[in-house]
């Protein structure tokens, strides 16, 4: 959110006070930016009075100067890239980290015959808001920032221009309140786990487990020490009858 580069200056919009094109009759949708020879943006050739291209080369436009022009935006200096890149890494590296935890939290704190079906409607929730809402709602939000659209035939199709400053912030605030709405939840989940002691008695009935003898052990214990107490009850037995 906080790197951002210069918005494109169009120059030449249509019905702008420009006298340069008005024999050309441009139409308002038909965006498609070109560079011209003196640096700047136009909407697009028709818009720029160019009067014919040569090998991708618009020439003849009355409305730059130096009259040549090739498709595309001019290069507007932006350096943000490479710095955006190793914060946007960074944060998503830092976001998986809640992955483990969670899932730990769902295992120690739900009881073993539910377990199978916690960790299934913790995938079932992730998969509904993350990959079925979440790109419906990223949709809305993006079309919603779209400067010019495509429209053919009187139905709208592609945006053509987005405006930069208006995407980068909308774009980020709703990513920062889903992350921030899922760390509340998570910090909620913690305190409750801790203070009604699910985890420490998880943890008590674990050391009990692994103190106490397997239950094959204790049976076959149990067998000995009958068997020990029959030989013995039989030797007794023997001698009285010696007497």
């Amino acid at each position: 959110m906080f790197f951002q580069c210069e918005q494109p200056t169009v120059h030449n919009w249509p019905g702008s006070t420009e006298s340069c094109y008005d024999d050309c009759h441009c139409e308002e949708n038909k965006f498609f930016a070109i560079c011209g020879q003196d640096g700047k943006t136009y909407y697009s050739p028709c818009t720029a009075g160019c009067k014919n291209i040569l090998k991708e080369v618009y020439q003849n436009c009355t409305c730059i100067v130096g009259g040549t022009a090739v498709a595309g935006f001019c290069d507007y200096g932006c350096n943000q890239l490479y710095a955006y890149a190793i914060f946007s890494a960074l944060g998503r590296v830092t976001g998986t980290l809640a992955i483990v935890p969670k899932i730990i939290l769902i295992i120690r704190c739900v009881e073993n015959r539910d377990k199978g079906f916690a960790l299934g409607f913790q995938a079932f929730m992730t998969s509904l808001f993350g990959w079925l809402l979440g790109p419906i709602i990223i949709g809305y939000v993006i079309d919603g920032i779209c400067t010019v659209w495509d429209v053919t035939c009187g139905t709208t199709g592609r945006c053509l221009l987005y405006d930069n400053d208006v995407f980068r912030v909308k774009l980020h605030s709703y990513c920062a309140t889903s992350l921030a709405c899922s760390f509340v939840v998570l910090m909620i989940a913690c305190i409750y786990a801790r203070c009604t002691g699910c985890l420490d008695e998880k943890d008590q009935k674990n050391n009990n487990n692994t103190k106490t003898s397997p239950p094959h052990l204790t049976s076959v214990n149990s067998d000995y020490s009958q068997q020990k107490d029959i030989t013995v009850s039989s030797e007794n037995n023997k001698k009285a009858d010696g007497l």
